[in-house]
């Protein structure tokens, strides 16, 4: 799935690591939570448990609301709120659905929506 591997070279996760990228800095598994996940594969799942990576629904968005994931994804990666965020915030474009985003590459139901 090459549209994880930016995100796998992060977390050093990726088995085709080679050595030219070496240069780029690790993300530690615990310090990153995904927020809003709609249509994961089973290996996806696995990878997920596998290293104990955080990860809030849609499902849990719809129930608890935004606010309160984005809490609890926080609380997740820094409790005691003692670390600067890490500098970056990935937003996948495919997590809006096609009445927002109609150019969407992997339009799922159960989007983000206003």
């Amino acid at each position: 799935n090459i549209h994880g591997m930016p995100l796998s070279f992060l977390l050093k996760l990726n088995p085709l690591h080679h050595p030219q990228f070496n240069w780029i800095a690790h993300l530690p598994t615990e310090c990153l939570a995904y927020i809003g996940l709609r249509d994961m594969n089973e290996g996806e799942k696995e990878i997920l448990m596998k290293h104990g990576i955080k990860a809030c629904s849609m499902h849990k968005v719809d129930c608890y609301g935004i606010g309160k994931v984005v809490e609890m994804a926080l609380n997740y990666v820094n409790l005691q709120r003692d670390r600067p965020m890490h500098p970056g915030l990935s937003f996948d474009i495919d997590a809006l659905g096609p009445s927002v985003a109609p150019s969407t590459g992997t339009s799922v139901s159960n989007s983000v929506s206003w």
